[in-house]
């Protein structure tokens, strides 16, 4: 592929995120910085504190100077032109951008299979709110297969900590399993089934998404799906260095998928921990 980067220009690449303080984001971050550091060239990394207008500012500001801008998450619908520096976009699609993707339906499947593989039958789903990405994707994957493969799906909730009192409050007896969107949502339903006197994963089944580094910390340990990110940060370093910018030609699309990691929060309904 033709350099779509010209070595003459500051030899700085801007990676745009919408919040500094998040964790998984410092992984992609850090992954992309090495990438970059490897190919001879820096990365700012800049906060648009999950704001539209900010990220929209960013990219005109940056663009001034950075040979290229990563947006991480994208808060906004910039479409990038041929006047704009070439653009990644990572964990969302952006018309206009390449873009690195989870494969969000892989997610949905792979911890339906691995808990209907314990022997859960009754299965909750937990909906996120509607303004990520993610979470549609999710959403749609799972209505679909919730046509043959019966599980309940929740009402929207948040995707922290604090998400949990929705789904351990109100959570219907009779399911043994709940597949939470992320971590943080996980480990919040395990601390609220505490609070009503249930036990994970001997009344109940949890498991999450992405593998934060608590995850194997909890009590008990979390079964989740660790997602790619230092593969998502690098992919999109190499994409923005490596490859004509989608104003000039195809918009490319790499998506990865996540690795079951099994622990003890996960068991045969009733059972003790399969690992």
């Amino acid at each position: 592929m033709a350099q779509a980067i010209a070595t003459d220009r500051s030899q700085t690449i801007a990676f745009i995120l919408p919040d500094l303080h998040y964790g998984l984001f410092h992984t992609v971050a850090a992954a992309a910085q090495a990438e970059a550091h490897a190919r001879k060239h820096d990365l700012v990394v800049v906060d648009s504190m999950a704001s539209a207008d900010r990220e929209a500012a960013l990219i005109e500001t940056i663009g001034a100077y950075a040979d290229g801008i990563i947006l991480l998450w994208p808060q906004g619908h910039h479409t990038p032109s041929a006047a704009d520096p070439p653009m990644v976009a990572i964990g969302r699609p952006l018309p206009g951008a390449h873009s690195v993707l989870l494969d969000q339906a892989f997610v949905v499947e792979e911890q339906l299979r691995h808990l209907r593989a314990l022997g859960h039958e009754r299965i909750l789903w937990t909906d996120g709110p509607d303004w990520y990405w993610g979470v549609r994707a999710r959403r749609r994957h799972a209505r679909r297969l919730a046509r043959d493969y019966p599980f309940e799906l929740s009402t929207p909730v948040d995707l922290s900590y604090e998400g949990r009192r929705e789904i351990a409050e109100t959570l219907d007896p009779s399911i043994t399993a709940v597949m939470t969107m992320v971590d943080n949502q996980a480990l919040g339903v395990i601390a609220g089934l505490a609070d009503r006197g249930l036990r994970v994963p001997d009344d109940v089944s949890v498991m999450g998404c992405n593998d934060v580094m608590w995850a194997y910390m909890a009590n008990p340990a979390l079964t989740t799906l660790r997602s790619p990110f230092p593969e998502m940060g690098r992919a999109a370093v190499s994409l923005l260095l490596d490859a004509e910018p989608a104003t000039a030609g195809p918009q490319i699309v790499e998506t990865m998928r996540s690795e079951l990691v099994a622990r003890r929060s996960t068991a045969p309904p009733g059972g003790a921990p399969a690992v």
